[in-house]
Formats: structure tokens, sequence, C-alpha cells
């Protein structure tokens, strides 16, 4: 599945995908399941028609909010038929059941002593909280603009109000309104640290209408307009959310906002609060008005980084940018993250698989010349003649020549290869671009490389 996350009439669109997945038993790739339980069930690729009835819609959002645990039938039949419990439930729920595997795969619903279990690839629930996490995490540990990208990654799995017409109790409703008022908390909280002031101010501002007492959502919004230079506007906010609190709670300011507020009168930063500097824009890696861009790149890496992996497309016109756009994203990232880059040149008989080569050569610079035998492991052999490495030529017999590709099996062999290569690379979450992939020869698709 190809989305359009971002674009701009000027230059580029960034695209993202996720790709199929094998599954164990069934002949073949299946598309991955992805279900949306945030603001209304809905499955990614199927129709709310295909899903079929209101009830098999209710069923199937109740095993999507168990995240992969069993449902008993009770609870099932309790939350279908809340007043009126029909003759032999347990049949009528195996009944939903069948209809719902024959739309989204027979393996896809299980059925145990436990109850029926939903066994889906993604659920917004779970990689909201995965990116919430992560994001608390980055900005713990001081990277303020990867923390940024996390938390804006979480709120666009959130819906704009924190409830919807097809919530089934009012926890659930709570529960999703708690959720967002933390991603609004960390977008802010993030923004604010890694210098984007007009992110934060918009982010504490969403903040306090969900949560219009919250001091700790007016001190970050204070924060934001004071060291934006609108030291007016903050104190015009803290006026207003401080008679809600005297007329509405009886309640005055905590010491934590007074001291706040009397930082913004004294041209001061507001106590507790980190406020970074903009992003620098006079070196060569970086670029001017492309932020959006910048940023849905760090949304898609910290999505991928919490639920598997994700492809993303820059296409724009020649010349338009996209390589620097890519190179000045890539210079972002953390200095420990694997990063693989490779360029396709026009196919040569002599440059078989070519950008795929180009990534293992990134690998064996990246590693050194005492990370090159633990990468390749038993792998050498096989990669050594098509390397074409002054140190890799050392192998004393090659498991075959150029040619040798030119066989299906040759082929098979020698992609399986490079899978395990690149996979070893790739202990932790990272980067693999490839520049100019309009330009791929058809033997980098074989095997699935």
């Amino acid at each position: 599945m190809l989305g359009q996350v971002g674009s701009r009439s000027r230059a580029a669109a960034i695209t993202a995908g996720w790709p199929a997945r094998a599954r164990g038993g069934t002949g073949g790739l299946q598309s991955p399941l992805r279900v949306h339980v945030l603001g209304g069930l809905t499955v990614e690729g199927i129709s709310e028609l295909a899903l079929g009835s209101r009830k098999a819609r209710t069923a199937l959002r109740m095993l999507a909010l168990a995240r992969g645990a069993p449902v008993p039938v009770d609870r099932l039949v309790d939350g279908l038929w809340p007043a009126h419990t029909p003759r032999d439930p347990a049949a009528q729920v195996a009944v939903l059941m069948s209809r719902l595997r024959g739309v989204l795969g027979p393996d896809r619903i299980q059925h145990g002593d436990g109850g029926y279990r939903l066994d889906c690839d993604w659920l917004d629930i779970t990689s909201l909280e995965e990116l919430a996490d992560e994001a608390r995490q980055r900005l713990r540990a001081g990277s303020a603009t990867t923390a940024l990208g996390a938390a804006v990654a979480a709120r666009s799995l959130l819906p704009p109000r924190p409830f919807d017409a097809e919530a089934p109790t009012a926890d659930e409703q709570s529960s999703m309104g708690r959720s967002l008022a933390r991603v609004q908390r960390l977008v802010a909280e993030a923004a604010l640290a890694a210098g984007d002031l007009a992110t934060g101010v918009e982010a504490a501002h969403a903040l306090l209408d969900l949560e219009p007492y919250d001091e700790d959502a007016l001190r970050l919004a204070m924060a934001g307009l004071s060291a934006s230079g609108r030291a007016s506007s903050a104190l015009a906010l803290h006026e207003r959310v401080r008679l809600r609190l005297v007329e509405e709670l009886g309640a005055s300011p905590s010491p934590e906002t007074d001291a706040a507020h009397r930082a913004v009168l004294k041209g001061l930063p507001v106590p507790g609060i980190a406020i970074g500097r903009p992003p620098e824009r006079n070196d060569d890696r970086a670029l001017v008005g492309w932020d959006d861009e910048l940023r849905a790149l760090d949304g898609l890496f910290a999505r991928a980084a919490s639920g598997g992996p994700t492809v993303a497309v820059i296409t724009g016109e020649p010349g338009v940018g996209k390589t620097a756009l890519a190179t000045a994203w890539l210079a972002r990232l953390d200095p420990a993250t694997p990063v693989l880059t490779t360029t396709c040149e026009q196919v040569k008989r002599a440059l078989p698989l070519q950008p795929v080569l180009g990534l293992v050569r990134s690998a064996l610079r990246r590693a050194g010349s005492q990370g090159t035998s633990p990468l390749l492991g038993g792998d050498r052999q096989f990669l050594a003649p098509l390397l074409d490495s002054p140190t890799l030529r050392a192998v004393s017999e090659p498991a075959w020549s150029l040619d040798a590709i030119s066989s299906p099996a040759g082929v098979a062999v020698l992609c399986a290869a490079l899978r395990r290569v690149v996979g070893r690379v790739f202990a932790r979450p990272g980067v693999v671009f490839v520049d100019d992939l309009h330009r791929a020869d058809t033997s980098a698709n074989a095997g699935g490389v």
C-alpha cells in the first residue's frame, strides 16, 4: 500500500509503504493486515461494506482492542447483544467470525479455549503507544528532533476529536482523550526543545483545548510565546486561564505558574521548560523551506522503528532537489544509526545487481577492515567475485565466477547471501538510501533482494 504523506507544488512527493509479508502455510505473500480503531474501525484496503454488518464490525473492533489476546465468547456476546441475547449466541458469534475470515483471510481470526483472537500486522493504538514511548525516551536522552518526529507521527494516528460515533464505551472515549492529550504534550515539549516554537505553541494551545485547567500546558504555551517575542500574548493567555481557574474551580494558579508569569514579565526564560535553538540553515547539508518534507521523513523513520519496514519514495522533476533532500535528512540522524547508501547506475553486463552490491560495499566501508569478516560471515565466498575488493580477492576458492549469475539457481543463491549480509547490518533500526532508483536493473528485484 502506498499513500502520499507529504508534497509541495514545486518539488517532491514523499510516499510511504509497507511491504507484503510471507505467511507460513499460505503458499505465498499476503498483504499486511493494518487495523485502525482510533476514531472508528477501518481496515486498510478493505471497505466498510465488505466487512459486513455493524455487529461484524463491532466484533472485529473488540478483537482488535484485545491486541492479540483471546477474547472470551461470553465477552463478545455481551458486547454484541447488550440487551437481548439470541438463542445459541456462541453459534451466532461463530457465524460472524466465519464471515470475517472470508474477508480478512482464513488464518487472521483464530479460535481456541480462551476465545477468539485476531492476528494483525499493525494496530494503530499499539503503534501510537510505541511512538509516544519512543518520543519520551528520545526527549529524555536529549534528542529533541527525533523525539519531535516520533511525537508528530503518533499524533497523526489520532482523530482530531477524542471520540467518534462508533466508540462503544465511555471508558474507550476517555482513554482516547487521554492518549490525545499525552501526545499533544509530547509534541509541545519536543518542539520547544528542538527550537520549533510555532509547532510547540500550537500543540500547547491544542492541549489546553483538551484540558482547560492544565497548567503544564499553559506554561508550555507561555514559554513558546515568550521565546518567540510574543510576551504580551503569553501574559494574556495566563490571565485567561487564571480567571478560568478562579471562576470555575475556585482555585489560584500554582507556584510554578506564578513563577512562569514573573519570568515572562521580566523577559526571562520560563523555568523548567527547555527551549532549543532553531536548526541551523547555513551549512551545505541544510535546506531552506523543506521543513514539512524533513518532518515527514522523521515521522516515517520513527514509525518504522516501532512498526516494521517502511518504504519512503521521493519523487519529483529532475533537478528539483530530491537527492539534496534525502542527504540533508540523513545528516539529521543519530550517528549510531546504520545507514547504507547506493546509486543505481546505467545497467551494464559487468554490473549485475549493482545497487544491492553498492549497499554491501557501503556496509563494508562502515565496518572497516576489522569488521569485514563478521559482516560477511560464510557468505564471503559468494560475494567476493562480485564486490571486486582487494581484501576479498584473497579468498582462495570463490564459490563461483561472474558467469554463474546468469543461471536462475545462481541468482537465487546470491540473493540469499545478499539478504543475509544486509540483515547483519541492521541489528537496530536503520536506513537504506537508493538514489536514482528508476535506473535499477530487473535483477535487483530477483529473489526479493
